[in-house]
């Protein structure tokens, strides 16, 4: 099964989804290590139904979102119309952003890394578009058996509200030093990298916890550095 064909069909904007729930966390980090954002031109790759694009523009930031999923996008535009927010939507694949280069003052990489077709090419077009300075913010996945277990053998089979079966292929989680790699290949100098950590209450909900522990999901930033094509 594709990235794509098990985006179509998620529950967006489901309060009984693990994506939703965990949704605040991911806003709160990328609040807490982009500064303001009012007013500055925000990439959300692979923004899926605009669960973290519509915040961001409540705030006032100038946010664009990128997916390959067409029924994400329909139902991500249809919500941000509901609540009067301006969100510029386009199908594309992070690997080949049809913006120009140097086009975003801050690009956003959640829950998208470890399911692009090839994370060298969508790391290369996440700087090519970032402006120098530029802060790239990203949570992903870490290539671990622990994370195989909790994300993939519990959060899709046997937890409620996990996501859909199929959804990760443990092939494509990131070792944490891979993903370094490749930020300083393309001229991303990282400043922070830090265990994100999913808990849950007596409810069953889950909240996303920063942690020394990276072995499940981790969270982070980086700033463009000066750099030719």
């Amino acid at each position: 099964m594709t990235a794509g064909s098990v985006f179509d069909s998620f529950p967006w904007w489901d309060d009984r989804d693990v994506l939703t729930q965990i949704t605040p966390s991911r806003y709160s980090y990328i609040t807490s290590v982009a500064g303001d954002l009012h007013g500055l031109r925000v990439l959300d790759l692979g923004c899926g139904g605009g669960l973290l694009a519509e915040p961001l523009a409540r705030i006032g930031a100038r946010v664009y979102g990128v997916d390959i999923s067409r029924s994400a996008l329909e139902q991500a535009l249809r919500h941000a119309l509901t609540g009067r927010l301006r969100v510029q939507y386009t199908t594309a694949p992070a690997e080949a952003l049809p913006f120009k280069d140097e086009a975003f003052d801050a690009v956003l990489a959640f829950d998208v890394l470890e399911h692009v077709a090839s994370l060298e090419k969508a790391v290369k077009e996440a700087s090519r578009v970032l402006r120098p300075g530029g802060k790239l913010i990203y949570d992903t996945m870490n290539q671990t058996f622990i994370c195989r277990v909790v994300v993939i053998w519990i959060g899709e089979n046997l937890w409620k509200g996990g996501p859909p079966k199929g959804t990760h292929d443990w092939r494509r989680l990131i070792p944490p030093r891979r993903l370094l790699h490749l930020l300083s290949q393309n001229g991303i100098r990282n400043i922070e990298l830090r265990g994100f950590v999913p808990v849950p209450d007596l409810k069953g909900r889950l909240t996303m916890h920063l942690s020394p522990f990276k072995g499940i999901s981790y969270v982070g930033y980086g700033i463009k550095q000066q750099v030719s094509y």
